[in-house]
């Protein structure tokens, strides 16, 4: 079960939002553990989108952004698999598409071939909250 709570409280320290709001970090914390400890899952700084993920975005992470949950403005193809960013600001004044470049750019030798795709679709994507637990996403 995810910690609603615990997933807010990571965002705002700067976890992205799939792994705040992934069934294997809660399962982790709960056992005292800091991260999940899954080698084969990871983020585009490791030419990922997430594969391990399991969560309330499973199968849509091209909906959210990767970074702070909210809907997506496009999704980024990342080696095959797909991530949601958004063009919101956060408290710094940077948005999330300018954050993943920086972060992306940050060294050298770490490069991920990116193509970014417009997200179709009328409704905005959210998150939602039942019974403690997250109960997937919702199209409003």
């Amino acid at each position: 079960m995810i910690d609603e709570k615990m997933s807010k409280r990571e965002i705002d320290r700067g976890l992205t939002a799939i792994c705040a709001w992934c069934e294997h970090l809660h399962n982790a914390r709960r056992g005292k553990v800091w991260t999940c400890g899954r080698s084969d899952c990871g983020g585009p700084l490791v030419g990922r989108a997430f594969p391990d993920y399991k969560g309330p975005m499973e199968g849509r992470l091209s909906s959210f952004c990767f970074l702070c949950g909210e809907s997506a403005d496009a999704a980024v193809e990342i080696n095959g698999g797909m991530l949601g960013v958004c063009n919101r600001k956060g408290p710094e004044g940077e948005t999330c598409l300018d954050k993943f470049m920086r972060l992306l750019r940050r060294e050298d030798n770490v490069i991920v071939k990116e193509q970014f795709v417009p997200v179709v679709g009328g409704g905005k994507t959210e998150l939602s909250s039942v019974g403690g637990g997250v109960d997937g996403g919702k199209q409003t």
